[in-house]
Protein backbone atom coordinates (compact mmCIF):
# COMPACT_ATOMS: atom_id res chain seq x y z
CA UNK A 1 0.00 0.00 0.00
CA UNK A 2 1.51 3.28 -1.05
CA UNK A 3 1.34 6.29 1.33
CA UNK A 4 -0.76 8.16 -0.73
CA UNK A 5 -2.85 5.70 -0.18
CA UNK A 6 -2.48 5.16 3.82
CA UNK A 7 -3.49 8.69 3.85
CA UNK A 8 -6.50 8.45 2.08
CA UNK A 9 -7.36 5.58 4.19
CA UNK A 10 -6.53 6.96 7.64
CA UNK A 11 -9.11 10.53 6.42
CA UNK A 12 -11.84 8.05 5.47
CA UNK A 13 -11.59 6.32 9.10
CA UNK A 14 -11.90 9.71 10.67
CA UNK A 15 -15.30 10.39 8.68
CA UNK A 16 -18.84 9.65 10.10
CA UNK A 17 -20.51 6.48 9.19
CA UNK A 18 -22.77 8.93 7.21
CA UNK A 19 -19.82 10.90 5.49
CA UNK A 20 -18.12 7.14 4.63
CA UNK A 21 -21.74 6.84 3.00
CA UNK A 22 -21.30 9.56 0.95
CA UNK A 23 -18.13 8.67 0.15
CA UNK A 24 -18.34 5.21 -1.03
CA UNK A 25 -21.54 7.01 -3.14
CA UNK A 26 -19.22 9.19 -4.72
CA UNK A 27 -16.82 6.85 -5.37
CA UNK A 28 -19.23 3.97 -7.27
CA UNK A 29 -20.48 7.56 -8.97
CA UNK A 30 -17.23 8.00 -10.34
CA UNK A 31 -16.43 4.61 -11.22
CA UNK A 32 -18.95 4.47 -13.05
CA UNK A 33 -18.20 7.04 -15.35
CA UNK A 34 -16.10 6.97 -18.59
CA UNK A 35 -14.56 8.81 -20.78
CA UNK A 36 -15.56 12.59 -21.27
CA UNK A 37 -18.26 12.27 -18.62
CA UNK A 38 -15.34 11.35 -16.09
CA UNK A 39 -12.87 13.87 -16.56
CA UNK A 40 -15.80 16.65 -16.73
CA UNK A 41 -17.25 14.76 -13.09
CA UNK A 42 -13.47 15.54 -12.45
CA UNK A 43 -13.52 18.96 -13.12
CA UNK A 44 -16.83 20.28 -11.47
CA UNK A 45 -15.45 18.38 -8.28
CA UNK A 46 -12.08 20.29 -8.35
CA UNK A 47 -13.93 23.32 -8.99
CA UNK A 48 -16.04 23.16 -5.99
CA UNK A 49 -13.22 22.05 -3.84
CA UNK A 50 -10.96 25.50 -5.25
CA UNK A 51 -14.23 27.43 -4.45
CA UNK A 52 -14.96 25.44 -0.64
CA UNK A 53 -10.96 26.28 0.58
CA UNK A 54 -10.14 29.38 -1.38
CA UNK A 55 -6.41 30.08 -2.35
CA UNK A 56 -3.91 28.40 -0.05
CA UNK A 57 -0.85 29.25 -1.45
CA UNK A 58 0.51 27.90 2.15
CA UNK A 59 -1.61 24.81 3.26
CA UNK A 60 -1.14 22.01 0.22
CA UNK A 61 -2.62 18.73 0.28
CA UNK A 62 0.00 16.08 0.91
CA UNK A 63 -1.66 13.52 -1.66
CA UNK A 64 -2.21 15.71 -4.81
CA UNK A 65 0.12 18.64 -3.79
CA UNK A 66 -2.90 21.07 -4.89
Amino acid sequence: MTENVKQILAGYFKLTPSEQSDFQKALKDDEALSGLKKIQNRETFNESIKRATGPSAQNRCAVCGR
